[in-house]
């Protein structure tokens, strides 16, 4: 049994935690950050509005993250405003692509 707690896991099996791996993506703008949101609700993807990892610099302050691959290279969902999406481990970030 798996016990989700925010962006951790409990597994009473191998009773440790461990942090579940996510897409996050950061915006010049709050509002950028909501309106992508809204368009990867449209689209059928989960996806949450949560503040940027320390280990992840962001203008605004708040990222959206969600777990779908598929959602990644598909850039009408995020928008003109988004600055880069990452890979999070909990640990650090990769850059997966930047907005230049």
């Amino acid at each position: 049994m798996i016990i989700f707690t925010g962006q951790e896991k409990y597994s009473k099996k191998t009773k440790s935690c461990y942090f579940q791996v996510m897409y996050i993506a950061t915006f010049h703008s709050h509002f950028a950050a909501m309106q992508a949101a809204e368009n990867f609700k449209a689209a059928g993807f989960k996806a949450t509005l949560r503040p940027v990892p320390r280990k992840v610099s962001s203008s605004c302050g708040t990222c959206l993250s969600f777990d779908e691959e598929k959602a990644v290279n598909n850039s009408a969902l995020f928008g003109d405003e988004v600055e880069a999406v990452y890979l999070y481990d909990g640990k650090g970030a990769k850059t997966v692509w930047k907005n230049d």
